[in-house]
């Protein structure tokens, strides 16, 4: 697809820019057809929900103090429970969310106990670029939690599943936390480090902490990255190609990738002397 410059989006989250890169067809189905898929009618509670309360229940606890309180435990508690009832689980997964949570609460509750500094969670921002056409494009971000301590910021975001490899933030393969440095790198001119918290929530391993310092080159290369799509798509006015990523890719059905390969296939055998 080719839509005019003029109709392409001026905004977009961090976490889209990874599609952009890899699965151009995905931006202009989500962002500029507005498709985006539903829900199963019989859907039933997935690894996604169990991300998402984990979230949830880690954003509560630091955004009403209750780090600061005097029995931590007790408030986690509460409010994991209360993030709980919004969800249908049935006794076995009310068990195993238990349980593993559990496990991630003693380890939050630890690593912050030797901290003074402001913890902000769930903070949002935004960038803008300028295009060549004079028009702004804006890129947002929100950060799953923000240290600000005398060493500089430190941007954290949490993954109850696989984290990015470094390989792929060193070649601007996953622009997610980088994008975000350069988002927050407006208001904090230090950013001391990019880091993912990983949650399994095992007895044995309930986080691994997975730190990027000395960022500032990551945050370079990345804002080189979105300098040059946005160069290609808003002057150049580069088509959206379809690229065949995975099986939960969202709008296969309609990229008809292996349709149109064998199609082109066809074409060049009968061109073939």
């Amino acid at each position: 697809p080719n839509p005019p410059v003029k109709d392409r989006p001026l905004k977009m989250g961090v976490t889209s820019v990874e599609k952009w890169q890899n699965d151009p067809y995905t931006i202009y189905a989500k962002n500029i057809l507005n498709l985006y898929p539903q829900d199963d009618l019989d859907r039933s509670i997935s690894m996604m929900d169990w991300g998402s309360a984990v979230h949830k229940v880690i954003e509560n606890f630091f955004s009403e103090k209750a780090h600061l309180s005097s029995d931590p435990g007790n408030r986690f508690d509460a409010i994991s429970a209360s993030v709980f009832a919004q969800y249908s689980l049935n006794p076995s997964q009310q068990m195993k969310w238990t349980s593993r949570l559990g496990n991630i609460k003693q380890w939050v509750i630890d690593e912050t106990n030797a901290i003074s500094h402001e913890i902000l969670v769930e903070t949002e921002k935004s960038y803008n670029f300028p295009l060549p056409d004079g028009r702004v494009f804006s890129l947002s971000g929100r950060a799953d939690r923000l240290d600000a301590s005398s060493e500089g910021l430190t941007i954290t975001d949490y993954k109850t599943g696989l984290a990015p490899k470094r390989s792929k933030l060193a070649d601007g393969s996953s622009p997610q936390l980088p994008l975000l440095g350069l988002i927050f790198n407006q208001d904090y001119p230090t950013i001391h480090s990019l880091r993912y918290i990983r949650l399994p929530g095992t007895e044995r391993q309930p986080a691994v902490v997975e730190e990027f310092l000395n960022s500032d080159e990551l945050i370079k290369l990345n804002k080189a990255n979105m300098e040059r799509l946005l160069a290609e798509y808003y002057g150049e006015g580069k088509t959206y190609e379809a690229a065949a990523i995975d099986r939960h890719d969202n709008y296969k059905h309609l990229k008809r990738v292996a349709e149109w390969a064998v199609a082109s296939s066809e074409d060049t055998e009968e061109e073939t002397p």
